[in-house]
C-alpha cells in the first residue's frame, strides 16, 4: 500500500518533474542536496514556553533548499513527519504532517506562467476554531509572480486560495471550508544564503472567528555540501513563536 502511494504521488508530481531547470543567471547554483532530510530545532512559543521539534522529510525540496538539478522556482515536498515536545511537558506531540505539498513560482510572462500550490497532509490546528487540536486539510491556489529588479536574486508572488479543514474537535463544525489570499517574498544570495517571507489570510466560513492571518520568516545558510542552519520567526494566531535548528540532507 505504502508503495503504491508513493508511485501516485510522483506520478501527480509529473508535470513539476519534467520542467527544465531556470535559467542559472538568476540562481548561480551548481550544487544539489540529497533528497531526504533531518532537521532538529530549539524554540520558543507564546503560552507553552521552550521546544525541541525533530523532522524527518523523505523528499524531494522546499524553496530554501539548493536547487541544482530541480527547478528554482519549484518545491516539491513528499512524506514529512514534524514532531514537537515542549520542555515543561515532555509528551511528544505531531506538528505537522504533509504527504504531498507542491509549489510553482515560475515568474509571469504570459498565460502559461501561472504559479499555484497544492498541499495536502495533517497538522495541530492553531487556528481559533481549534487550537492545539488534529486537523487534515486540503489546499491549493493559483496566482503570479513576479522578480521585480532584473538580474538581482529577488522574487515576490501573489497566490489566490482555497482551504478544507477537517477537525472532528473543532466548534461549531468539523468541516471548515475557507478562502484567502497568500503573499510571498523570498531572497537568495551566493548559493549560501536563502530567505523567505510567507503571510497568508484565511476567511473560515463556518467559524466562529473567521478570520486567520499568520506570516512566517526564515533564513537559511549552508555550511556544507549536505548541511545548513536556519533561524525563523512566526507570528500565528496564538502568539509569536521563534526557532534555530541544524538541517542535515542525506
Amino acid at each position: 500500500m505504502c508503495k503504491q502511494l508513493w508511485v501516485f504521488l510522483l506520478f501527480v508530481s509529473l508535470p513539476v518533474f519534467a520542467e527544465p531547470t531556470d535559467n542559472v543567471s538568476r540562481t548561480e547554483i551548481t550544487l544539489h542536496h540529497e533528497d531526504m532530510r533531518l532537521s532538529s530545532e530549539f524554540g520558543v512559543q507564546d503560552g507553552p514556553g521552550a521546544f525541541i521539534s525533530t523532522q524527518f522529510r523523505y523528499a524531494l525540496h522546499d524553496l530554501l533548499d539548493r536547487t541544482g538539478d530541480y527547478p528554482h522556482s519549484t518545491s516539491i515536498e513528499i512524506g514529512s513527519l514534524k514532531w514537537r515536545v515542549h520542555l515543561n511537558n515532555p509528551k511528544p506531540w505531531l506538528d505537522e504532517f504533509t504527504a504531498i505539498r507542491l509549489l510553482r513560482l515560475p515568474p509571469f510572462s504570459d498565460a502559461s506562467e501561472w504559479s499555484w500550490s497544492v498541499d495536502v497532509g495533517m497538522r495541530t490546528s492553531r487556528e481559533k476554531f481549534c487550537s492545539n487540536c488534529l486537523a487534515g486539510h486540503v489546499r491549493g491556489g493559483i496566482g503570479v509572480t513576479e522578480a521585480p529588479i532584473r538580474n538581482f536574486p529577488v522574487e515576490i508572488y501573489l497566490l489566490a486560495e482555497g482551504e478544507m479543514t477537517v477537525a472532528p474537535d473543532a466548534a461549531k463544525s468539523s468541516f471548515q471550508p475557507a478562502i484567502g489570499p497568500r503573499l510571498g517574498f523570498r531572497i537568495w544570495w551566493a548559493n549560501n544564503w536563502k530567505a523567505l517571507v510567507d503571510t497568508t489570510y484565511r476567511h473560515y466560513f463556518l467559524a466562529t472567528s473567521p478570520s486567520h492571518f499568520e506570516s512566517r520568516a526564515a533564513v537559511r545558510y549552508y555550511l556544507g555540501w549536505d548541511i545548513a542552519v536556519e533561524g525563523r520567526v512566526a507570528r500565528l494566531p496564538d502568539g509569536w513563536e521563534y526557532a534555530g535548528g541544524l538541517f542535515a540532507y542525506f
